[in-house]
């Protein structure tokens, strides 16, 4: 299975606790979640260099 983009090397914050780990992402979807070495091959590949990924988190100000 090839999906579009892994994003490697990163930090989640996952049942109350950030962890060190790599998502693959297909059609926009988070799909797995773990090591680099579990990932699938992918289209594209980012590493994060140990930053923090929120998915979903969403910027609630705004300016009128």
């Amino acid at each position: 299975m090839i999906v579009d983009l892994v994003l490697a090397n990163a930090k989640a914050y996952i049942n109350k606790t950030i962890v060190d780990c790599s998502m693959a992402i297909d059609d926009g979807k988070i799909l797995k979640i773990g090591r680099e070495t579990n990932m699938p091959k992918s289209d594209a590949r980012f590493y994060l260099k140990n930053l923090l990924v929120l998915p979903g988190l969403v910027d609630v100000h705004a300016h009128l």
